[in-house]
């Protein structure tokens, strides 16, 4: 039952990660260009005679869903049922319960119930936290390098 519902609702977080792996190709790219200005870039003159193209840079920068804050807040969400699962667990027995067998039945059957996301592949145990998270930078710093570059030359 777990495994079902899991398979249903990790249908975003598998699209969004499978589109950040891909995006990985680009930001590399990027990332290896520097961040020196890059006054020959031919985005250039549309940023100078367009001024909403600076504020939509500028805020695609810190809040763009691949690029951005909002990578980290979508991208990690999935291992969010690890911090819960620790949450119930240790709630749990801080219960005050009269019968202590309802308890410790309480208890096992929140044991019982494996909380990590394990769908195709996206897996949430916390070893595979670093993964994901150098996935999210390599981005996040590769779309910066893009950015520093034409603000440098603007």
């Amino acid at each position: 039952f777990n495994k079902n519902i899991q398979r249903k609702a990790a249908v975003p977080f598998l699209v969004f990660w499978f589109l950040e792996f891909f995006l990985m190709a680009w930001s590399i790219w990027s990332w290896m260009q520097g961040f020196d200005a890059a006054p020959d870039d031919e985005r250039l003159p549309r940023l100078r005679s367009h001024w909403n193209l600076v504020a939509r840079l500028t805020f695609f920068m810190g809040h763009s869903l691949w690029f951005g804050a909002g990578g980290f807040i979508v991208g990690l969400l999935p291992w969010g049922t690890n911090f819960y699962g620790f949450r119930m667990r240790q709630l749990c027995r801080k219960l005050k319960v009269k019968d202590e067998k309802l308890k410790a039945e309480l208890i096992a059957f929140l044991k019982g119930h494996d909380f990590t996301v394990r769908v195709w592949f996206l897996w949430t145990p916390l070893w595979s936290l670093p993964l994901y998270m150098f996935i999210l930078l390599v981005n996040v710093s590769g779309f910066s390098a893009d950015a520093a570059r034409l603000f440098g030359a603007y």
